[in-house]
């Protein structure tokens, strides 16, 4: 005989056997259940959250004060550490990246948004940092041609991965209707309200 919620479910058949909608469900009790970390990663999410915003309005002013008292040029010493430094940064990023990818490692979206970040950051700096100068042309290429598309690229296979990891969240979780744009889906790691399913068995 087929299992049903309300009987037991212990073998793997019995889960094949129930009914879409009962799997649905199934899936939302297994996502309400505590978990021992769950707490902790709440509290880091509050902690994420206000560190965020406190340094969103803290910045304000200090981007004035920036404006207001920034020479528009200035000399330094460590020109070449600063950009050498940065080119490191910038292959070690590219490194961890391949090698992340190449071993389909979970992190890889991370890598990929961090490569998409120093990319964009390389073409700022190579734009601004040579505007009126001899080498303003081979930056505008470098930046058009190079760094920008190749953010893209990375930015793009972030979306893509994280895309469909919240397609299969959705899915693992049993919940209901379409899956939302991805700015709107609900983190699959801390704790959400489960909406309840209109055709789940009752007692």
């Amino acid at each position: 005989m087929a299992a049903t919620l309300g009987q037991a479910v212990q073998t793997p058949e019995d889960v094949v056997a129930l009914t879409e909608s009962e799997r649905r469900t199934l899936a939302r009790w297994i996502n309400l259940i505590d978990h021992p970390a769950q707490e902790k990663r709440a509290r880091m999410r509050r902690l994420g959250v206000l560190v965020a915003i406190g340094g969103a309005v803290s910045l304000g002013p200090w981007i004035g004060l920036l404006i207001a008292t920034l020479p528009s040029q200035h000399h330094t010493s460590a020109w070449a550490v600063a950009w050498i430094g940065f080119d490191v940064a910038l292959t070690g990023a590219m490194a961890v990246t391949g090698w992340l990818g190449f071993r389909r490692r979970h992190m890889f979206p991370v890598a990929l948004a961090v490569l998409a970040t120093l990319f964009t950051t390389d073409a700022w700096f190579d734009v601004t940092l040579s505007w009126g100068s001899a080498e303003q042309t081979g930056s505008l290429l470098s930046a058009a041609c190079v760094e920008l598309p190749l953010a893209a690229f990375a930015a793009v296979g972030v979306y893509m991965l994280m895309n469909g990891l919240a397609k299969m969240s959705w899915r693992d979780q049993g919940r209901l209707g379409r899956v939302p744009r991805l700015s709107r889906v609900p983190s699959m790691l801390i704790r959400q309200t489960v909406e309840a399913d209109p055709d789940a068995p009752t007692s």
